[in-house]
């Protein structure tokens, strides 16, 4: 933990959290490893130092976490998060998460015609009407649970649909690909994501078969997969030994 100002310029940065909030101070002891790991220290808002720098008394209330930089630059909450997210890799689609979600329904608006969008209108209407029911109408337990678990997955979108399959890629690759019988089985074949966008009409059913093809084809396009495994066991039971 930080105790000087001047020992800011021998790390990454420093996190300022407000010691009197008890949530707040769980939650920095939880993600302390994770901000050392990468470079960052924390400190209380409330040490005579970091309340010198933001010309600060013990009277103020805080409201939100601050990243102070090396170079003195001070960011507060959303902005401070979307910072850190710089020096953690897979934290960024993580948080973007909702805003993918808010930015694919403008999207589609944009592009629909008339009928897509009378379309998009009586889902979102249909959408608010669930999560009406569940928090505010019902008593039941069961819907709340499902209205939870369906915008936490809608919210996840962002990082399994396009973060997973298509990190690492330059914008003239199609995508990440993955072999292994039982990852596309638990992933509902989502992760032929190269196939699915060289053959967009192919229909999920027959993307492995795709997949085979291309093999023979297209062998470098097996080199970037989304997982770094699931090729082993696959090819011990096509050609009897591990591919090297």
């Amino acid at each position: 933990m930080l105790t000087e100002v001047t020992d800011i310029k021998n790390v990454a940065g420093c996190v300022l959290f407000d010691a009197e909030c008890l949530f707040c101070t769980r939650l920095a002891t939880r993600v302390a490893p994770l901000l050392h790991r990468h470079g960052f220290e924390l400190a209380p808002l409330q040490t005579p130092w970091a309340m010198k720098l933001l010309g600060r008394g013990r009277g103020n209330t805080w409201t939100e976490m601050l990243l102070l930089t090396p170079e003195r630059a001070i960011y507060g909450g959303a902005d401070a998060l979307l910072e850190l997210t710089k020096w953690i890799w897979w934290a960024r689609p993580l948080l973007v998460g909702p805003l993918f979600l808010v930015r694919l329904h403008v999207s589609a608006w944009r592009l629909a015609g008339r009928g897509k969008r009378v379309w998009i209108t009586i889902e979102l209407f249909a959408i608010a009407g669930v999560i009406l029911f569940a928090v505010c109408i019902t008593r039941w337990i069961a819907p709340r649970w499902h209205a939870g678990a369906m915008l936490a997955g809608e919210c996840l979108t962002g990082f399994f649909a396009v973060w997973t399959v298509h990190h690492g890629c330059a914008a003239h690759e199609p995508g990440r690909t993955q072999r292994g019988q039982w990852l596309n089985l638990i992933s509902y074949s989502m992760f032929f994501h190269a196939e699915h966008h060289l053959f967009p009409a192919v229909p999920t059913a027959h993307l492995q078969e795709l997949a085979r093809r291309l093999d023979g084809a297209m062998p470098e396009l097996r080199q970037r997969t989304v997982l770094p495994f699931g090729d082993f066991s696959s090819d011990i039971k096509r050609n009897g030994t591990p591919a090297i």
